[in-house]
């Protein structure tokens, strides 16, 4: 799939370099993303909600990895900061700010997904 269309939040060529080519792994990236990143996001948001550290630790880690895998940088540095407030169980304020704007930006980097997974299946 060519790197020519630009997202705001994901970066096509950073996907395509994992993929190396491959448009079937491409195309299992992106379904394993949608399928699974809303779930744990609520879950992120659940435990921020509460003020679970160790819950918010253990979901932010896990998304921080997976954006990450698909090249969203932005919100790889949020998951940390979320993970460094947590581990001292204090901040629990900007750590539910830094969750509301992921829900947002996942939102936006979902819908961009759906797009290069629609285009990449087509392209198989």
């Amino acid at each position: 799939m060519s790197a020519e269309q630009k997202y705001e939040h994901i970066n096509l060529e950073y996907i395509n370099e994992m993929a190396d080519g491959d448009n079937e792994f491409l195309v299992q990236i992106i379904a394993n993303y949608l399928s699974s990143i809303p779930d744990t996001r609520d879950k992120l948001v659940a435990a921020a909600d509460t003020a679970d550290y160790k819950q918010c630790i253990f979901y932010a880690h896990k998304l921080k990895g997976t954006f990450q895998f698909i090249g969203c940088f932005q919100l790889a540095g949020m998951f940390e900061e979320i993970e460094e407030l947590s581990h001292g169980a204090h901040g629990i304020d900007r750590v539910r700010q830094l969750v509301a704007e992921i829900v947002k930006i996942s939102a936006a980097i979902t819908t961009e997904l759906g797009d290069v997974y629609a285009r990449a299946q087509d392209a198989a």
